[in-house]
């Protein structure tokens, strides 16, 4: 019986990949192809297919290994390459490659890549992309009263002091702010509410007769960033610094939900995510809408 390879399970997964990216090729694992010289040379991964109505043959080198692909694994893999005339080679590596490594690759137009997998612990290499956030906070909640009458009213007062009904006029301005859509406005808003008949405010043990009342809140967007790694069923290409993924793919990537787990970042958004992630100041109970006060 002949003895199981250590990297199999790496390379039916390089190989199984592979199928899925190019499902018109015919992908084969461990095969052994006749060199110019008449040495049968084995190859972990071997792909055939056409382009242009000419028959392409492309070989790939896995290497499930602790350390990182170095010069020597390329330098013998280019000349068994060559020796079959293979029209492209890739070399995969569980663990990454050297910088001279890459460099030589890319001369030869080896690709240099690795593998992505959902099963992190057959995955020894990280791929990690930087984040970025916009944070929208609103901040400066106020409200103005407009009514008729005088008013004996405590100048300490704030919005979150105010009632209407019971009802908190900052919960139902917080409310409202957080139903709107997920527009990317910034600086100052002002919402108006007419009341179909005068309304009584109450703060403090006072009360005042109003007609309408004109909220006023500021939204401010604070740039984050953060490093996150990258999980899926795919193909990471160290050379070009970009991933492939088969047709119909998914990919995981974790990043805190938190705002101040992140960093703040005030420089220019590098090539990578741009998640936009809206927060407010305040927090409200949701499980119980408030009152309609602009209905009353």
């Amino acid at each position: 019986m002949r003895k199981r390879k250590s990297g199999t399970p790496f390379e039916i997964a390089v190989m199984d990949i592979q199928k899925l990216i190019d499902p018109n090729s015919i992908v084969s694992h461990d095969e052994k192809i006749i060199d110019k010289y008449g040495h049968p040379r084995q190859f972990d991964v071997v792909i055939r297919g056409e382009l242009g109505g000419r028959k392409l043959l492309g070989v790939i080198e896995c290497k499930d290994w602790k350390a990182k692909v170095d010069l020597p694994v390329v330098d013998a893999f280019i000349t068994k390459m060559r020796d079959i005339n293979a029209n492209f080679g890739m070399i995969f590596s569980n663990s990454g490659f050297t910088s001279r490594a890459i460099e030589k690759c890319v001369e030869n137009d080896i690709g240099v890549k690795s593998l992505l997998q959902n099963d992190t612990l057959s995955t020894k290499v990280k791929i990690m992309y930087h984040v970025y956030m916009k944070c929208y906070d609103w901040r400066n909640f106020k409200v103005r009263m407009f009514g008729t009458g005088s008013a004996n009213w405590d100048p300490e007062t704030t919005i979150n002091d105010m009632f209407i009904n019971g009802q908190n006029l900052l919960e139902w301005f917080q409310h409202h702010l957080d139903s709107m859509p997920n527009l990317e406005i910034e600086g100052p808003y002002e919402k108006e509410v007419k009341f179909s008949s005068p309304q009584v405010v109450q703060a403090r043990g006072h009360s005042v007769v109003v007609e309408r009342l004109v909220f006023m809140a500021t939204r401010v967007m604070q740039l984050k960033h953060t490093d996150t790694d990258i999980k899926g069923d795919g193909i990471f290409d160290w050379g070009e610094n970009s991933m492939s993924f088969p047709e119909n793919w998914t990919i995981e990537m974790r990043v805190p939900d938190d705002p101040s787990q992140w960093e703040d970042y005030d420089g220019p958004i590098r090539e990578g995510f741009d998640i936009r992630f809206g927060v407010t100041a305040i927090q409200y109970n949701k499980e119980h809408p408030p009152l309609k006060i602009e209905e009353l």
